[in-house]
Formats: structure tokens, C-alpha cells, sequence
């Protein structure tokens, strides 16, 4: 596609992110607390607030505007592997409340994320297919395809009507995971990533350079990962501790860490991973005990601090899990929808039939 359509084209010339007036700010706060209080308190809040637009306001109001100055979208990445931020903690930064808003409303909550801010997407209409595996292998090309398009920046940049809207968090929705601080979490990207992750009962399965692998040779490695699984006892579903109290899960990391190099080893491939892919051991028969899966897999085999894992069952539904405060949810629902038509156009047969809905 020409390079004025690319993913990145039109970051230097967004607009940035404005500072409302304080005026406005101060007027609005009152008309969203004014049905909470009641008439003393309502008077009471206007005298503070109107203290406040004498006083502290107007100089506050002067921090954050030179703030929202030196914060704005061309100055943030406009590149896929971005030497400037190899582990990706404090970008895209693109406008003046990015980094406030990830802290506080995201990275700072101690509640566990997987029912709290993971969400999903569904494959395929939910349908389920007679060539399981041959159907995940298709996906993860797919998957790695649209990985390539990004690095490349033919991923079209996302419009609302004729707005162009910022780029930034596309560069998250690969190679990122969600690191649990005791206090305050941090979004890590491993740009140089090179491998994917596959989890079997409990065994984590690591694939390198799968981008280089043709379908066939990606079914023939995730034939040989269930049957190795199969002949061991189920692994210790350490992802569980990643959908438990932030802090807990911070603390049980650490703990990993000093116990063993080779967890130490084992987490960096895990977090590292471009993309995580489940092979569960489920077959959800309905849409409903899919979407559930989906949610929160069998409580141990996702690993919810990831951006993407996809989850295939044994039936060949797919759905994919998504930690949300990487990016907003319509940045990699674009990437599960190129997974779908990629595989619809490139080997329908392991599709949507035409006509088809689950059973």
C-alpha cells in the first residue's frame, strides 16, 4: 500500500491531546458530584472549589499545560522494534495523561486482572472444527503474518470517519506482558522477541523463529508437544499465580526467582514470548462454556499478565484472551479479525462453513 496510508504515517500529525480549561474542569466536577451531596454539602464543595480557582487552581492549571507541551504523538515511537525502549516501560507516552491514566487506573489496582481487565475475543463465529490442531497451526502463521505487516507498517492506521487516530499501541500488542510490582505493575515489550509459547497440561513449550515455519511444520511441532505432555505428569499450573492479588502474585514471583535460576530462565521465556497459544484439554460445547473458557481458561493454563494467549480446544474453537491496559480493545481485535480471514482465505476448510454456527 502507498506509504501515506501506513500505520504510522500520520503520527506527526495528530493533534494533541488538549487540556481542558480549568473553568471548564471545575464546572463539570460540580455537576458530577452535585446528586451525591446534599445542600450543605453541595454549598460547602462550591466555597472549596471557588478557594481553589483563587488559589492553587490557575498555578496547577499552568504545571499541566507546560506537561501536555512536552508530550505529544510524533514524539512518541513510530516503530515496531524501537532501540529507545528496549523493555517498553514508559511508552508510547504520547499525550499528557497516557502515563497517569496507565498508572493509576491500571498498573497501581490490586485486584486480580483475569475477571478485572482481561477480556476476549472469539474466533471463527465460536465453530468448531474437525482438524483442531491443523486449524491452531493456521492461526499462529496468521497470527506472526500480521506481526509482519505491523513491522513493516502496512498496518492501516485506525480511523474514526476522517480523524486518523494514534498508532502508539499497536507497538504493544506483541512481545508484552504485564510485570506484577508489590505496588505498581510496568508493561514490559521484548521487542527483539523471536519465539512463541505453547502451554500443554500444565508444560510450557517454546517455539523459535515460528514466523519461518510454513503451517505443516508449525502442526508438526504441536503434534510433538501434546504427545511429549502427554507421557509427563500434569505441570504445576504456575500461571494460576498470575490471576490472583497483584501484590501475592508479585511476592510469589520473587519468591520463583530466588528459589531456582532456571525459573528465573523459564519466566523470561514466558513473558518474552511474541504470543502464547493453550492447547486445553476442553471441548466447550456451547458458546457460552467457550466465552467462559475464554475468560478464564481452566484457572492455571493462561497466563494473564500476557497481551495475547490464544486458547485452542480440543474441538478446534479458538478464542483469544487479551490483557487489556496494553492496549484498548479495538487495537488487537484488529489482529484476531486478519487471524480469521487469513485462515478463511488461505485454507477454508478449517474456517467458518458457510452457514455454519456452533451446535
Amino acid at each position: 500500500q502507498p506509504a501515506s496510508m501506513g500505520t504510522f504515517s500520520e503520527q506527526a500529525n495528530l493533534s494533541p491531546l488538549p487540556v481542558p480549561a480549568l473553568a471548564d474542569t471545575l464546572k463539570l466536577y460540580l455537576e458530577t458530584v452535585a446528586p451525591l451531596l446534599s445542600e450543605a454539602e453541595l454549598a460547602e464543595t462550591r466555597a472549596k472549589v471557588d478557594d481553589f480557582a483563587r488559589g492553587d487552581g490557575p498555578k496547577l492549571q499552568a504545571l499541566l499545560e507546560e506537561r501536555a507541551k512536552a508530550v505529544r504523538p510524533q514524539d512518541g515511537p513510530t516503530v515496531v522494534l524501537d532501540t529507545n525502549h528496549p523493555d517498553g516501560s514508559n511508552y508510547p507516552n504520547t499525550h499528557w495523561l497516557e502515563n497517569w491514566w496507565e498508572t493509576l487506573a491500571y498498573q497501581s489496582d490490586r485486584l486480580p486482572i483475569a475477571v478485572n481487565v482481561n477480556c476476549f475475543q472469539s474466533h471463527f463465529k465460536s465453530t468448531p472444527c474437525d482438524k483442531p490442531l491443523e486449524r491452531t497451526a493456521w492461526s499462529i502463521k496468521a497470527y506472526l503474518d500480521g506481526k509482519r505487516l505491523l513491522a513493516e507498517g502496512k498496518v492501516p492506521a485506525e480511523r474514526a470517519g476522517k480523524a486518523v487516530l494514534c498508532s502508539a499501541q499497536y507497538l504493544r500488542i506483541f512481545s508484552t506482558t504485564r510485570i506484577p510490582g508489590e505496588q505498581v505493575d510496568e508493561l514490559r515489550t521484548y521487542s527483539n522477541s523471536k519465539h512463541i509459547c505453547v502451554e500443554r497440561s500444565g508444560h510450557w513449550y517454546f517455539i523459535d523463529h515460528a514466523e519461518l515455519l510454513s503451517p505443516s511444520q508449525l502442526l508438526q511441532h504441536l503434534k510433538l508437544i501434546k504427545a511429549d505432555a502427554a507421557a509427563r505428569p500434569r505441570g504445576p499450573g504456575v500461571a494460576a499465580l498470575t490471576g490472583i492479588d497483584r501484590t501475592k502474585w508479585a511476592k510469589a514471583r520473587e519468591q520463583l526467582m530466588r528459589a531456582d535460576l532456571a525459573n528465573v530462565r523459564t519466566l523470561e521465556l514466558i513473558e518474552s514470548a511474541i504470543t502464547h497459544f493453550v492447547l486445553s484439554e476442553a471441548s466447550p460445547s456451547t458458546p457460552d462454556e467457550a466465552q467462559a473458557l475464554g475468560q478464564c481458561g481452566g484457572g492455571a493454563d493462561i497466563w494473564f499478565d500476557k497481551s495475547g494467549t490464544n486458547i485452542a480446544f480440543e474441538n478446534g474453537v479458538l478464542i483469544t484472551n487479551i490483557e487489556h491496559s496494553a492496549a484498548d480493545a479495538v487495537v488487537p481485535g484488529r489482529l484476531m479479525v486478519y487471524v480469521d480471514d487469513f485462515v478463511q482465505k488461505n485454507a477454508p476448510e478449517l474456517g467458518v462453513p458457510k452457514g455454519a454456527f456452533f451446535p
